[in-house]
């Protein structure tokens, strides 16, 4: 079993800091966490960090040996038995890049984690920390599995492991010169990525080919949409035989209406051109709903989720699995209203980071309730893809806008994930106005409240496979 952590930087931070206080000495701590499955390992998803006081939380045990008290015990277990999480204790050894468990270590384990199964239902296990690398045992239904890693989901995305990795040999040739920026570490970080860009239109097809010229090892993109003429001139790749032009421009509508049913399906156009930038990579288009439920097992188990849809459903999707799964996310389009006259109003290229500790989009007033609602009462979804009530007038598209913001969020994504960014760089929403040739950030405040990103009883964050997603049948 390929067994992972994820925890917020600001739970990893708490969690540092009160046990690398500087006294040189051990301290305790017990993580709630989710639980998710899928073909690709079990994750492990820090709901809450209850920190052991010193002296009252965590003492001296009848063998000399700092531990976990009794009550402590009792009370964040209860929490996990009632919330159905899985309970893991924490404490730390010295600095260093490498840390294992000590002989009384696995007997403590021993002892205490047979009954502790049994009474919370769900597993148990332990964290040992240095502080540059974790180690890790979870007892699952009796049997005991190591941590392979845990991965820290913030502005940057860092990994901790038992012991360094060894060095990856150097990057193929085909990746050289970004491996001057990158480093061979950071090539084949990427080479080990599952990747899902949701919607395969103006930006998300250049996402995607993008990802794919990077040398991402495993890419997936969903979109229900084929090739129109209307494409040619922002899909990179999609010709007119892929838009079945010569009956997409008959003067008989039962023409034209058969081109729109059998032209080739955007993800297909994107597949043949991400195999040609990436042979050696994994692609699968999904030519189907992101919000079906036979799909969504594709986002929960992504490394990184691309959201370049302009639906509110897929849009909400995105935000709740980012939270409740801890994948980290970016949203981005390319929004250009046009009023029912025919006036182009203020051009705005969004870019939105999705991680905990960044914010989400409901709380940053980036999904519609109005929208929602209404392609809730629309299965066809007639106006999906407009930014006017006025169904004869089309949303403008134009591939150097698209372009723009594409760019700027899978630079983001290579910078978070090799890191990159410069020390206390924060992540916030950005809005690019290219009529002005402004940069905004767009800050908000985060609801204590809120559904998806907050830590209250209602809150979706990091239950994993403990709630359902809001799915439609496929």
């Amino acid at each position: 079993m390929r067994l992972e952590l994820r925890i917020t930087a600001s739970q990893r931070d708490l969690l540092l800091k009160h046990m690398f206080c500087g006294d040189g000495e051990e301290h305790g701590a017990v993580l709630a966490c989710g639980l998710t499955r899928s073909r690709r390992g079990t994750r492990l998803l820090t709901r809450e960090v209850f920190l052991a006081r010193d002296g009252v939380d965590f003492v001296i045990s009848n063998v000399a040996h700092r531990a976990l008290s009794a009550e402590f015990v009792a009370r964040t277990s209860d929490f996990c038995h009632d919330g159905g999480f899985v309970w893991l204790s924490v404490h730390n050894h010295g600095a260093g890049d490498s840390v294992a468990f000590s002989s009384l270590d696995r007997r403590s384990h021993d002892r205490l984690y047979p009954s502790l199964e049994h009474f919370t239902g769900r597993p148990v296990g332990a964290l040992v920390f240095a502080d540059r690398a974790v180690a890790g045992e979870v007892r699952f239904d009796g049997a005991t599995h190591s941590l392979q890693s845990a991965t820290i989901v913030g502005d940057r995305i860092e990994h901790l492991r038992p012991r360094p990795r060894e060095q990856p040999p150097g990057a193929p040739a085909t990746y050289h010169r970004q491996a001057l920026l990158l480093g061979a570490r950071g090539q084949d970080l990427l080479r080990r990525l599952k990747v899902v860009v949701v919607g395969a239109g103006g930006a998300g097809s250049i996402v995607c080919l993008q990802l794919a010229r990077l040398g991402i090892g495993e890419l997936v993109v969903i979109d229900p949409d084929r090739i129109s003429l209307s494409n040619l001139s922002r899909i990179p790749g999609s010709t007119r035989r892929d838009a079945l032009a010569w009956l997409a421009e008959s003067r008989s509508a039962s023409a034209r209406g058969l081109a729109e049913r059998l032209a080739r399906p955007k993800v297909r156009v994107l597949g043949r051109e991400a195999r040609r930038a990436n042979p050696r990579g994994i692609y699968r288009g999904l030519h189907a709903d992101a919000v079906a439920e036979n799909v969504t097992h594709e986002l929960t188990d992504a490394d990184f989720i691309f959201c370049a849809t302009d639906t509110m459903t897929s849009r909400m999707l995105v935000n709740i699995i980012a939270h409740q799964y801890m994948i980290p996310a970016i949203q981005l389009g390319s929004k250009v209203p046009v009023d029912d006259v025919g006036d182009v109003g203020i051009i705005h290229l969004p870019v939105r980071p999705i991680t905990v500790d960044s914010g989400c989009l409901g709380c940053a007033g980036a999904v519609s309730q109005r929208l929602l609602h209404e392609e809730s009462l629309r299965p066809d979804d007639r106006l999906r893809h407009r930014y006017v009530d006025d169904p004869n007038v089309e949303e403008p598209s134009v591939i150097t806008l698209n372009t723009e913001a594409a760019g700027r969020a899978v630079t983001d994504f290579l910078f978070m994930v090799c890191g990159l960014h410069d020390p206390g760089t924060r992540l916030c929403h950005q809005m690019l106005e290219p009529r002005e040739r402004v940069l905004m950030s767009v800050s908000f405040e985060r609801d204590p409240r809120c559904p998806y990103c907050s830590t209250s009883v209602h809150s979706r964050f990091a239950l994993g496979d403990g709630r359902s997603l809001p799915t439609r049948r496929s």
